[in-house]
């Protein structure tokens, strides 16, 4: 279930059951090939995590994306990666409070690798528990691919539900 889309009272009425939120995180970043799209990543996160999300509904809560921008042009702009970890830690700490105890950090860009996995390990001191869960997509993959990308990514969530 899209989180942002629930009306309050039907979220006091499924917080007893569900504990497990998932944040996509996306980049918009200068694409390696010139005729991809800026958002090549943050599109990839979406489509996982919607489809992971509906293979799962009633047992998680899908969170709206955090999207990371890095542009190198001739001058560097964008999100400094230690702000992308602040951001996360101080909003995924704000869910403990209302019983939300597992985390779902689903990422396509392994540039911010080091950032969510330092942000892992903060929120695991803060008592919650984080799965880090990259999406791995090679050029040139089809919607098979993607389907067993999108399964073994629910079977995942499973097994960290099961430990």
């Amino acid at each position: 279930m899209l989180l942002h889309n629930l009306p309050y009272d039907k979220l006091e009425e499924l917080l007893p059951y569900i504990d497990t939120l998932i944040l996509p995180i996306g980049s918009l970043t200068i694409p390696k090939q010139a005729a991809d799209p800026i958002g090549k990543d943050l599109q990839l996160v979406r489509r996982v995590a919607t489809g992971v999300e509906q293979q799962l509904t009633g047992r998680v809560f899908l969170l709206p994306e955090v999207i990371h921008t890095n542009f190198e042009l001739p001058e560097q702009f964008g999100m400094a990666v230690e702000i992308l970890g602040k951001y996360l830690y101080e909003s995924l700490l704000s869910f403990k409070q209302p019983g939300f105890e597992k985390i779902v950090l689903l990422y396509g860009n392994e540039e911010l690798s080091a950032v969510i996995e330092q942000t892992s390990s903060k929120l695991l001191e803060a008592g919650l528990r984080v799965m880090v869960q990259p999406i791995v997509w090679q050029e040139g993959s089809n919607e098979t691919d993607f389907d067993m990308n999108v399964q073994q990514i629910v079977q995942n969530i499973i097994d960290f539900w099961q430990s």
